[in-house]
């Protein structure tokens, strides 16, 4: 008999006749949560396959001819299906794509793949997705936040998860870094891609034509950022320091200027950071993850968000330069109002210290021209 691996874990709200079994850590013992996994009782039989999910990660497998198929009907799938959801964008435009070897009521492998499309890092969590929604939700209404449904991840097709990675590994293989342990395991429970998917898929359920125009005003920049954050690991403050410093000097000049003319000075010194900034290859990473996003909330049942976002990802595609793109500028307007705000004076810093969350006029009251508060 095999002895019980000591680093076997299981979670406390396991059954105890699941978890004695567990514990056996044989392969008679997998034999037998293999049958209970696929019982009546949903919820013992979710144990039982979390159970046996632990079992294999350790080597341990069912004696395949000891595990009879229960009788099922003709259109009852007898084998566990892959199911993939792909996360939205946090932290800088990193995301996860989860893996679910038994649907998302079951333990799952997670990839988190970086804001460049990289591959970051590869594990495995116990805990389910539905489970960990419920968590989320939980700790939202603890903290005294909205607890409304979140934005967490979207159902997918598994062979374009597949896609999905494949293309992380050849851009971590590209720039000299291997990806983690685990991830060709994770790789190799996803299907081969079942077509070449030659450009994103969002662009299968909405066409560029569809999100392109914006006749009435109701796609801007500052309307995509109150509803969903964009948050960038760019610019960094001495990429931002030279333009803030001719910005302020527009105040602080002894010229004698109208407010017109602050604006206008103001606006092509930003056109001129916009165009440092947002290099060719930020650009590209951010249209692609606008890309993602579109999909995670077009397969979330969200579809007028996943125009928006997608309406400025086309944009981004079509600029001919990266100052005629409106977010990009909105963007980078925002990080330099708020390093000017909050060079002012520090006792305003936690007033004016913003995030791209917040999208009001930067200029408030004045125009839209941010230096004007300087003293």
């Amino acid at each position: 008999m095999t002895d019980p691996p000591g680093d076997l874990k299981l979670p406390a709200d396991m059954p105890e006749d699941i978890r004695a079994i567990a514990l056996r850590a044989t392969p008679e013992a997998a034999s037998e949560l293999g049958l209970i996994g696929e019982g009546p009782d949903r919820k013992r039989a979710k144990a039982a396959r979390r159970a046996l999910y632990l079992l294999r990660i350790r080597g341990i497998e069912p004696l395949a001819e000891e595990v009879p198929k229960p009788l099922a009907s003709p259109d009852e799938k007898l084998e566990p299906k892959v199911e993939t959801f792909l996360g939205f964008s946090i932290r800088h435009g990193s995301r996860f794509l989860h893996i679910c070897p038994y649907g998302d009521t079951g333990p799952h492998t997670l990839v988190e793949l970086g804001e460049s499309g990289e591959v970051l890092a590869c594990g495995g969590g116990e805990m389910s997705l539905i489970e960990l929604k419920e968590r989320y939700i939980a700790h939202q209404r603890k903290s005294g936040r909205s607890a409304t449904e979140p934005r967490l991840y979207a159902p997918i097709a598994p062979d374009y998860a597949r896609h999905l990675l494949e293309d992380a590994e050849r851009r971590t293989l590209a720039a000299g870094r291997l990806v983690p342990l685990g991830f060709h395991k994770a790789l190799s429970m996803l299907p081969p891609p079942s077509q070449s998917y030659d450009r994103p898929l969002i662009y299968s359920y909405i066409t560029a034509e569809e999100v392109a125009g914006d006749a009435l005003g109701t796609k801007s920049p500052d309307r995509l950022l109150k509803q969903y954050p964009v948050l960038t690991s760019w610019p960094s403050a001495a990429e931002l320091a030279p333009y803030v410093q001719r910005i302020s000097g527009i105040a602080t000049s002894p010229l004698v200027l109208t407010r017109e003319q602050q604006q206008e000075q103001f606006e092509r010194i930003l056109a001129e950071a916009v165009d440092a900034i947002v290099t060719d290859e930020r650009r590209q990473h951010l249209i692609t993850r606008l890309e993602l996003d579109a999909l995670a909330a077009w397969q979330s049942k969200d579809k007028e968000l996943a125009a928006l976002l997608l309406h400025h990802a086309v944009a981004g595609s079509r600029a001919s330069r990266a100052s005629a793109w409106p977010l990009a500028v909105l963007l980078i307007r925002i990080d330099i109002v708020m390093v000017i705000n909050d060079s002012q004076s520090s006792s305003r810093a936690s007033e004016t210290g913003r995030t791209k969350r917040e999208t009001e006029d930067p200029g408030g009251d004045q125009g839209g021209i941010p230096i004007i508060r300087a003293r």
